[in-house]
């Protein structure tokens, strides 16, 4: 068999779903040694080079930008069908939309959210809603990354197979993480000895405005909560800086952008406690994160984030800055059972080990094959 991957999305620039990639298809291309791998990479990036060589594995690189989403959209409406006609791909695999599909190749389409159908403007949504659903219809089979991810995709994808391969970690990210080191990051950015943590993009759906809230609650009654954020901006920097200036908080809250991954680990290991009052996610790899350090969570009661933790967590509202902040006093001050949290999070991370779940992938595409293979009869 045949398989191309199209990864044009991905770039040197971090992100869970890069991460994903280059962890669970590493497995992936190493355990399948008997079929041959093509990597479809975008003109600005060396995927290749994140997997160790192999014989199976190849590189093309496309005229498609990782950078420019409406290039890849409109060069790829063209491109694809005579890239995998010239290739003779039997499977062909897209990290995102849209996905170009033909009757000779069987199709899948790996999607971590549908945020974008999310919109305000009525118009603009439908016309999303009208794209997702063609699209999501049009495949063979979907891979999504949680069971919450999957009940959302079920209500519009009414044809495709969905199978759920969850993201992953890396369970040995802070072994290598002293105690000095936490002592020497804390001494660099001027932190608090104790501070609560958040890692994300800083756009609108993370709900960061919200956390700034309530941290000026924690505030006026008398207790202070120092926050880091940690996130590159994707549109959002400036109105939440402006907010932290209105509201006051500038002695509480500390904003880290483009920092390493080394300093990011460190980060983790020096908090006191983790929140993450995303308002929508297809998963959170943050969580995951939180929970290998062993951080005490405070998560928004959206479902993925229930799904994740199985309840074990503390769950805020998603719009109430009073509870957000309530419970910020709660998980910085009161915290109770925070051995038993902690070890039931230890327990429970282990289980998104990427090892695991990339036994979890071969045996979907050892499937996936099968059902290629008998097509071609």
């Amino acid at each position: 068999m045949k398989i191309g991957i199209n990864a044009t999305c991905y770039n040197e620039t971090r992100s869970g779903g890069r991460q994903r990639f280059s962890k669970l298809y590493s497995i992936l291309f190493r355990e399948l040694k008997e079929h041959e791998f093509i990597i479809y990479a975008p003109k600005d990036c060396s995927i290749i080079e994140w997997f160790s060589k192999s014989s199976n594995l190849s590189q093309v690189i496309t005229p498609l930008s990782s950078k420019n989403r409406v290039q890849r959209y409109l060069h790829g409406l063209t491109y694809w069908r005579n890239r995998l006609r010239h290739d003779k791909i039997d499977i062909y695999e897209a990290m995102h939309l849209p996905i170009i599909t033909n009757r000779e190749v069987l199709s899948v389409l790996t999607i971590h959210d549908i945020r974008y159908m999310n919109q305000t403007f009525a118009p603009l949504h439908s016309l999303i809603r009208y794209f997702y659903e063609s699209q999501l219809n049009m495949v063979d089979h979907i891979i999504t990354v949680s069971r919450t991810m999957k009940h959302e995709l079920n209500k519009f994808a009414i044809k495709a197979d969905i199978s759920v391969i969850y993201n992953g970690i890396d369970l040995s990210m802070f072994n290598d993480i002293s105690h000095s080191d936490t002592l020497a990051f804390r001494k660099k950015y001027d932190l608090f000895e104790k501070f609560v943590l958040t890692v994300g993009h800083l756009e609108k759906r993370k709900n960061f405005l919200l956390l700034i809230e309530a941290i000026k609650y924690c505030r006026d009654r008398g207790a202070r909560v120092p926050l880091v954020i940690i996130g590159n901006d994707a549109g959002l920097l400036s109105k939440i800086t402006g907010k932290i200036r209105d509201l006051g908080v500038q002695d509480l809250v500390k904003i880290m952008t483009n920092i390493s991954d080394q300093e990011l680990k460190i980060a983790y290991k020096a908090a006191s406690a983790f929140v993450f009052p995303s308002k929508c996610e297809g998963f959170g790899i943050p969580v995951l994160e939180a929970m290998a350090a062993g951080l005490p969570l405070l998560l928004s009661n959206i479902d993925v984030f229930k799904e994740i933790t199985e309840g074990h967590s503390l769950y805020h509202l998603l719009d109430d800055p009073r509870d957000l902040g309530q419970k910020l006093l709660e998980i910085m001050y009161l915290s109770h059972n925070a051995e038993s949290k902690a070890i039931y999070n230890r327990e429970r991370v282990s289980e998104f080990d990427f090892e695991q779940l990339g036994k979890d992938l071969v045996r979907l595409y050892e499937k996936l094959i099968d059902t290629a293979q008998r097509r071609i009869r």
